[in-house]
């Protein structure tokens, strides 16, 4: 639902902010519907190589001193044609607004906190034709989803599975990190 929101165009440029389990699905399903290029920004190491793996052409720290200037160079200076934040937070949507294409569009998927406030120049979208997209709902996409499994490569994902008397190391994984989910089974699995 949220990429048929974003009406993503076969070669765009696509820069998906966050590469967690949502971005990673968010970035495959760009490169399946056709991304010319595609930049993920995110923080942490193993997630940037999870990115590469679903199909990023590009996996960029934003905490790197030079990663705006990546960012630029990455589409020649145009922005990006479609920004997804995977996030949900106040500065990765100003990050995105600042760096969409003249006409592009920046998806909002990532759930940001009810009270957040992002600053944004209204003159900015007018200037610049900026559409902005909220997706919440996925009326009508089950199906389709379904279909798309087999290509989505989940395969590459970093799952650890715990029994629920191992329930502390489970948390112990997902705090460090260092697995793309972590599943808790009541039995023995």
């Amino acid at each position: 639902h949220g990429m048929d929101k974003l009406g993503m165009r076969s070669g765009s440029t696509v820069l998906v902010l966050g590469a967690g389990m949502i971005g990673l699905m968010l970035t495959r399903l760009a490169r399946l519907a056709g991304a010319g290029l595609i930049v993920a920004s995110e923080p942490d190491g193993l997630r940037r190589q999870d990115a590469l793996a679903f199909g990023a052409d590009l996996a960029l720290d934003p905490q790197a001193p030079n990663w705006k200037t990546a960012m630029e160079d990455a589409t020649g200076g145009l922005g990006f044609d479609a920004v997804i934040d995977a996030v949900g937070s106040s500065r990765t949507f100003e990050q995105g607004v600042s760096l969409a294409a003249r006409g592009g569009t920046i998806l909002v998927f990532g759930v940001a906190p009810m009270n957040a406030t992002a600053s944004v120049r209204p003159y900015e979208i007018f200037s610049r034709e900026l559409t902005v997209v909220g997706a919440l709902i996925n009326p009508f996409t089950h199906e389709r989803a379904v279909h798309l499994l087999p290509q989505m490569g989940l395969e590459k994902l970093r799952i650890a599975a715990f029994p629920l008397a191992e329930f502390k190391q489970a948390f112990e994984v997902q705090a460090a990190g260092t697995a793309t989910k972590v599943e808790i089974f009541p039995q023995q699995h």
